[in-house]
């Protein structure tokens, strides 16, 4: 392919420049707290609440509403293209239908179509679809339907990933901005994807000890980006409990990872690879790279050998705060914050972010 760059052991794309979104005429509408939120969650694949499903349906009441709103689905499933659906996309639409129905008022032909749509859905594979605060920009992830396939868990996408990349983007920019960023367990690529469609970063490298994984990362890659760009993305193989800091191309300033504490026996080889990473590194950065990471806390007993484990490894928390309800608990106050990225699990549970820096 002549957009890439292919070495021994890693592939490095040269690409960059987002999808754009230019649907313009609606934007006007997205403005409306609501109906932003319906499109936000709908396109993510989380689940609707049926307060805010019930507001859309009163919406949609109005014949001139509900055909801006259809327009809305509609103009976005077709740019989209080829969107492989779940069924939270049949649920959520065939609710509204059902309601209005029983509330006489006629259906117009972009809702009907749209559910259409969401019934061709592919048996393995399915999308999520994020937008930038303006509505201008979006991302697609494709993952697999099972949180475990193929005897990972790396193949779906996941809360503290969602969470973390709308933190970094809201909150976090410090971070990112013009920075070399390292992702530890990338996943689907989610995390860095979203930080380099929204323009944030300089190059960013996502690994991971997985040769599934990463080949899905480059598929999500190649799906949002064209060939022309200014940020170069590294694909890298790298196992925590052998790690090599010579495949790291690029020196990174940050170092993320996300819901990766959640088996013990995967602490110490995580905890012993981060403060390598982050003693290498430091001899080539005089300030050395911040580290940063978000844990949905699904078990604290896991999460307490977590932080031993970093206090017996020469590490330490320089900061630490969690998001849980859509609020943003940092020491100076809390936050609300309506996210970016959302995500419905079947156990509601906080996102803890832990930021590491080596003991003195």
């Amino acid at each position: 392919m002549d957009d890439e760059h292919r070495t021994d052991n890693h592939i490095i794309l040269h690409k960059g420049r987002p999808c754009e979104f230019p649907i313009a005429e609606i934007c006007e509408q997205l403005a409306r707290k609501e109906i932003a939120q319906f499109v936000r969650e709908y396109f993510a694949c989380a689940t609707i609440s049926h307060e805010l499903l019930d507001k859309i349906v009163s919406f949609c009441e109005n014949s001139s509403q509900q055909q801006l709103f259809g327009d809305i689905l509609y103009a976005i499933s077709f740019r989209i293209k080829k969107c492989h659906f779940r069924k939270s996309h049949r649920n959520a639409l065939k609710y509204i239908i059902e309601q209005l129905e029983l509330r006489h008022a006629e259906i117009g032909w972009q809702l009907y179509s749209c559910l259409t749509d969401s019934m061709m859905d592919n048996a393995t594979h399915a999308d999520r679809i994020y937008f930038d605060e303006s509505f201008l920009k979006y991302i697609i992830v494709q993952e697999n339907r099972y949180q475990l396939s193929q005897g990972t868990t790396g193949l779906s996408c996941w809360q503290a990933s969602c969470d973390l990349a709308n933190y970094l983007l809201k909150h976090g920019r410090r971070y990112i901005n013009g920075s070399n960023i390292l992702e530890l367990g990338a996943g689907c690529g989610l995390l860095g994807i979203a930080l380099a469609a929204f323009d944030c970063a300089k190059s960013i490298t996502l690994s991971d000890g997985n040769d599934d994984v990463l080949n899905l990362i480059r598929d999500n890659i190649r799906s949002n980006f064209s060939k022309n760009c200014d940020i170069i993305f590294n694909v890298i193989f790298l196992e925590w409990e052998t790690i090599n800091v010579e495949n790291i191309r690029i020196v990174p300033d940050v170092i993320f990872a996300a819901d990766v504490v959640y088996d013990t026996l995967a602490i110490k080889p995580l905890v012993h690879a981060i403060r390598k990473l982050l003693t290498a590194f430091t001899k080539e950065i005089k300030t050395g790279p911040s580290c940063v990471l978000a844990n949905t806390v699904r078990n604290q007993e896991t999460m307490d050998k977590f932080i031993a484990c970093i206090d017996e490894n020469g590490l330490s928390v320089k900061n630490c705060f969690t998001y849980e309800n859509s609020i943003f608990k940092f020491a100076s106050g809390n936050i609300e914050d309506q996210s970016l990225f959302p995500f419905t699990s079947s156990v509601q549970c906080p996102t803890l972010f832990h930021e590491l820096i080596l003991k003195d």
